[in-house]
């Protein structure tokens, strides 16, 4: 399938940039098709540590699939959220994520000098300052020990 059947765009906007697939994938658990998500770059690469200590515009699109999808946080992104953000940030994100639904988009958009700023169907839920919740949200797919090792190929275009 291709990323426009799975609801992903070709390029995503962040701030003056223009940024383009990289890659994407299917993320299955237990047979069933959870979500899809694409890797976006002002240039293709497949380079994790690259993609992760530069200090480079970067953008992850997530389209749930899920007909039932889990209405909170999975305990990894729990850590990391906990983290990176400020109580009342993690609380209205929290909020966001117990109405996911079949369909929705969520953005998690980087630009250098813009910080990291979380979608959900193009409104904005959070912002941070930082580049911290983005290299987290990075690992999570394309670190060492990323969630699935088929999707970090894909995003990464291995």
């Amino acid at each position: 399938m291709s990323a426009n059947d799975y609801g992903l765009p070709r390029s995503v906007q962040v701030g003056e940039r223009e940024l383009d697939i990289n890659g994407y994938g299917k993320r299955e658990i237990l047979f069933f098709d959870a979500y899809a998500c694409a890797l976006y770059l002002a240039r293709p690469s497949s380079d994790a540590s690259f993609i992760m200590s530069g200090d480079i515009s970067t953008a992850i699109v997530v389209r749930v699939l899920a007909n039932d999808p889990p209405d909170e946080f999975p305990d990894k992104w729990d850590e990391i959220l906990r983290q990176e953000i400020s109580g009342r940030a993690y609380r209205r994100l929290e909020k966001a994520f117990e109405r996911l639904s079949t369909g929705d988009k969520i953005q998690f958009l980087y630009g250098p000098g813009q910080g990291t700023r979380v979608l959900l169907n193009d409104k904005q839920v959070v912002s941070d300052p930082g580049h911290g919740l983005m290299v987290e949200i990075l690992d999570h797919w394309i670190g060492s020990d990323p969630v699935s090792i088929d999707l970090a190929s894909a995003l990464l275009a291995r």
